[in-house]
């Protein structure tokens, strides 16, 4: 929206989002998105309504890395057609990429470095090709929830906490932790 958040930080632009959802369909994305912008001011709502641009791929198979049968994983033309369809429905002035979650975008197998070293560089060829930066859900480990944050929580290899630039880990604090520091 080009809005100040948490009247602290203000961004420099409003900015355009395309949000490419691999298990929530339109309709859930927008009652989430009407839910969790129903109080801002009418002109902020407004611009987030003509920024914001849904891809549902929930009820298709759109990897963005496939194994083949020898054993090595590549990148699927679902990367160029995606780009190339962003291109065309919102421009090549995008700004953010989310792509929701991990799992449903990549093939081969998840705790193989190789193989998810793929899959960054797929999801690099969204920020080459359109110069935005990309934002990627992805699942926790099952572990998680005991072993507080931490960079080795994210599931699978290690190889995607170290192919992408920055990893932030949400997790609820403990009742000890909250008293302690806040």
């Amino acid at each position: 929206s080009g809005a100040i958040l948490f009247n602290k930080f203000m961004p420099s632009k409003e900015g355009k989002v395309v949000f490419i959802s691999g298990e929530d369909d339109i309709a859930e994305l927008q009652r989430r998105l009407h839910w969790s912008t129903s109080n801002l001011p009418k002109h902020v709502f407004e611009r987030i309504g003509k920024n914001i641009n849904f891809v549902d791929l929930a009820d298709t198979f759109e990897a963005f890395t496939e194994k083949d049968r020898t054993g090595e994983v590549h990148m699927t033309n679902s990367v160029t057609n995606l780009i190339s369809s962003i291109k065309e429905r919102v421009s090549s002035e995008v700004d953010l990429i989310i792509v929701d979650p991990v799992s449903r975008f990549r093939g081969g197998e998840e705790n193989l470095a190789v193989d998810t070293t793929r899959f960054v560089q797929a999801l690099q060829m969204f920020t080459s090709q359109l110069n935005a930066t990309v934002l990627c859900l992805h699942h926790v480990n099952k572990g998680a929830k005991s072993n507080g944050t931490g960079l080795n929580n994210a599931r699978g290899s290690s190889a995607l906490v170290d192919g992408v630039r920055l990893v932030m880990d949400l997790n609820l604090l403990s009742e000890d932790v909250v008293k302690k520091q806040y």
